[in-house]
């Protein structure tokens, strides 16, 4: 799915705020800028799950990041959800074999159910 001029926008918004901060600022002027962009990161995301729930952001997450982990806070920012771990038990019972880490969740193999729905 190609992004929308509003998704483009915020993205461009975001990166180029990000790229401002740095070391050699003050700290007064960093933190004003980050956040500025966490505001324009967490607006892109809601753009981003306009039409997906949270559980489908999870699957998605752990789908692209495979054979990787994906830590707990990307799952609860990214999902946008505080109940991910129950998400997580949820699309294990639909046949996920999907395994706590350290500080996440890593998706073995996908589920010919997840593998035919993401081709």
């Amino acid at each position: 799915m190609d992004p929308t001029p509003t998704e483009e926008r915020l993205a461009k918004e975001a990166s180029g705020l990000l790229r401002q901060i740095s070391i050699s600022r003050t700290d007064d002027d960093n933190r004003h800028d980050a956040i500025q962009a966490a505001m324009l990161i967490d607006q892109l995301l809601r753009v981003l799950r306009r039409d997906r729930s949270g559980r489908e952001m999870i699957l998605e997450m752990l789908l692209q990041a495979a054979p990787e982990p994906v830590s707990i806070a990307e799952l609860r920012f990214g999902s946008g959800i505080q109940e991910f771990a129950r998400r997580v038990r949820e699309l294990r019972d639909e046949g996920h074999d999907i395994r706590p880490t350290g500080d996440g969740y890593v998706l073995i193999g996908p589920s010919e159910r997840s593998a035919a729905s993401h081709r």
